[in-house]
């Protein structure tokens, strides 16, 4: 059994809403199969939702014990619109397959979007600091400076961190803001649309 600073398994789950209306559920899984960890997030609308914007997507991405990518698989149906995407990620050897196919350079701390969420919460930062990141996304590596921040929503006080870059796509939307809690659980996404934005609060 790894060790994990993160409990294992664990699973979130986020009711999500854009402006007033019930948008879908988004559920995030931290599990261990065969001495590998594995982040599971699925994401769909809910029927009323469905009926006019349809979202089914699921990602798995299969990390080792400093959450660093190893296989990242893509699922997507928003729409009318279906991709499948896979990346394989060689860190040893500064390369990441996409696809099969196309060959591109990987920067040996790179992480995709994904186990960046997971690895920032055993970085335990304070308000004011600056993490500096490496985020691996539409075959590039780009180096971040994401400045951390506090706001209190009701009696909880969180950590505010927007892991982005311009031209990312995250959760079906244009841009993430992530609340962590106490705990460094994130317990608030704010995803960016072109119109308006969808916030997802996990269940307690």
């Amino acid at each position: 059994v790894l060790f994990s600073l993160i409990p294992v398994p664990e699973e979130l789950v986020y009711n999500a809403r854009f402006g007033p209306f019930p948008a879908g559920v988004i559920r995030l899984y931290f599990g261990e199969v065969n001495g590998i960890y594995k982040i599971t997030c699925i994401q769909k609308t809910s029927e009323e939702i469905s009926h006019i914007y349809r979202v089914n997507d699921r990602y798995e991405v299969w990390v080792d014990t400093t959450y660093k990518p190893l296989l990242y698989e893509a699922w997507i149906e928003e729409g009318k619109y279906k991709r499948h995407r896979k990346i394989a990620f060689y860190h040893y050897r500064g390369f990441a397959i996409y696809n099969d196919r196309d060959t591109v350079e990987l920067s040996s701390d790179a992480r995709e979007i994904f186990s960046l969420i997971y690895y920032i919460r055993t970085l335990s930062p304070s308000p004011g600091d600056t993490l500096v990141l490496m985020l691996h996304d539409g075959k590039r590596n780009r180096e971040i400076a994401v400045p951390v921040s506090e706001e209190k929503i009701g009696d909880e006080t969180y950590l505010v961190i927007t892991p982005f870059v311009e031209g990312m796509k995250v959760f079906g939307g244009q841009g993430l803001t992530l609340y962590y809690n106490s705990d460094m659980i994130p317990s608030v996404l704010y995803v960016d649309l072109k119109f308006g934005h969808i916030k997802a609060v996990k269940r307690r």
